[in-house]
């Protein structure tokens, strides 16, 4: 018994560790589908894959699973991709899916990822409260589900409901985190409009109509199919009114 138990020790001693990443591919292909950081770092620990020595480990094994992602841009981004970002902070094996099915419409931006990064940096944020924010940050969550479901789903000047973005009016880094999660401070466009938009190419009256930058060639508002006569489909809250008056004043003309 002494002998077996001392063998026990010897190859447990002996047991090849793995890489950070490997341990994250291992405990994806036992969930068989993508899980949270959280969760992955915490069944790395149980089952013994990897030592974090990081004084925050959540925080280091998202960093290399985004450098490895095939869907996020980030700087020294791993030639290697064996993982795909399926959500905010949620992540899956490129294997699961089909590679062409990821698009250059879908990268997360590096503004976004250092965004993204500072509030998981961010030590007095609740667990809870760091979601939520990151969830708003990239168009997704409550905040967007919230601003969608405002406008019936559809853009709020075309009513089309395809490739429909949720964008916050106010800016996103000159906002407080109330600001950031409030569904007053966004409008859902779809994707011409809102690049426009983001940009403080147009913006909205009070009225709801569509404000244009003199820096948009006329030729250029042909191609885009924008007209002055462009509106909101109803006019805009009081609460709206007020985040519109701060991205007019930003309108490059």
């Amino acid at each position: 018994m002494i002998l077996v138990a001392k063998m026990d020790v010897l190859f447990a001693s002996c047991e090849v560790k793995m890489f950070i990443h490997e341990a994250a591919c291992k405990v994806l292909a036992e969930l068989g589908g993508p899980a949270h950081v959280r969760q992955i770092h915490d069944l790395i620990v149980s089952k013994g894959y990897y030592s974090f020595g990081a004084k925050n480990p959540c925080n280091a094994l998202a960093i290399q699973l985004s450098r490895k992602s095939i869907n996020v841009d980030i700087e020294y981004s791993s030639p290697d991709k064996p993982f795909y970002r399926a959500a905010p902070a949620t992540y899956g094996l490129t294997e699961w899916i089909e590679v062409r099915a990821i698009s250059a419409e879908n990268l997360v931006p590096q503004e976004v990822e250092e965004d993204v990064k500072s509030i998981l940096d961010f030590d007095s944020f609740p667990g809870t409260t760091k979601e939520q924010l990151i969830l708003a940050r990239i168009g997704q969550g409550a905040f967007r589900k919230s601003v969608l479901s405002s406008w019936n789903y559809r853009c709020a000047v075309t009513g089309s409901s395809l490739v429909v973005r949720a964008s916050h009016i106010k800016p996103w880094r000159v906002c407080n985190d109330c600001e950031r999660l409030d569904p007053n401070n966004g409008l859902p466009l779809v994707a011409t409009l809102d690049a426009l938009f983001d940009s403080q190419l147009i913006t909205f009256k009070p009225s709801g109509v569509i404000q244009m930058s003199e820096r948009i060639p006329t030729f250029e508002k042909l191609c885009l199919g924008i007209t002055a006569d462009m509106k909101l489909r109803r006019e805009p809250t009081p609460e709206m009114c007020a985040y519109l008056e701060q991205h007019r004043e930003g309108l490059i003309v």
